[in-house]
C-alpha cells in the first residue's frame, strides 16, 4: 500500500544518503585515522517495545556498518510527537544530525 512504499522510498533515501556519506568521509577525513561517526535521527511510530523504530533502523545501522569498517552510526529514535523538537534543539545547538527521518 501507500504506506509501505512510502516507507520504502524512505529506505532507499536513508541507504543512499549513508553510502554517500561513506564515500564523501572516504574521501577526506581530517581526523586521519578514517573513523568517522554518523548521526541519524529518526521518528517512532510505534506504541510499545514490540513495533518501535528504533530495532527497525539499528539493524539498518548494524548491517551499513558491517559493509563499511570505520563508521559508525549512531541511532536516536524519537516519538512522532517528540522527533521535530529534538532535531530543532539539536541543529540549534549546531550538532545536527547527518540524517533525520522524520
Amino acid at each position: 500500500g501507500e504506506a509501505v512504499q512510502r516507507r520504502f522510498t524512505v529506505l532507499t533515501a536513508v541507504v543512499a544518503a549513508l553510502g554517500m556519506t561513506a564515500t564523501l568521509s572516504a574521501c577526506g577525513g581530517d581526523s586521519g585515522t578514517g573513523d568517522v561517526t554518523l548521526t541519524l535521527v529518526a521518528a517512532d511510530y510505534g506504541n510499545s517495545a514490540a513495533n518501535s523504530s528504533e530495532k527497525y533502523w539499528s539493524g539498518v545501522a548494524a548491517g551499513f556498518e558491517k559493509k563499511h569498517p570505520g563508521i559508525k552510526v549512531d541511532v536516536n529514535v524519537y516519538s512522532w510527537k517528540d522527533v521535530d523538537r529534538k532535531v530543532a534543539e539539536m541543529v540549534k545547538a549546531g550538532k545536527a544530525p547527518d540524517i533525520a527521518q522524520i
